[in-house]
């Protein structure tokens, strides 16, 4: 799933996200670009996405830059 739906599901504003996330209520406009895929977070904000969304949304779709130092997962 990814942030935007996951965010929508959960019924939030992308001001109430951010604030959900610990960032500013003005970062609002910082993550619709993240959602658009207009710019990558941070590692620390990708994995406190993953968190938050409780795996619902894996960091790797926010911060593609996160499998360069995750291990590949094995698939069943």
């Amino acid at each position: 799933m990814d942030l935007a739906t996951h965010r929508n599901t959960l019924g939030l504003s992308l001001e109430e996200c951010a604030v959900a996330l610990g960032l500013s209520p003005t970062s609002k406009g910082w993550l619709s670009e993240i959602e658009n895929g207009r710019r990558s977070a941070s590692l620390r904000l990708a994995l406190r996405i993953e968190t938050w969304s409780k795996g619902k949304v894996p960091a790797a779709s926010v911060c593609p830059e996160i499998e360069a130092i995750r291990p590949a997962r094995k698939r069943a």
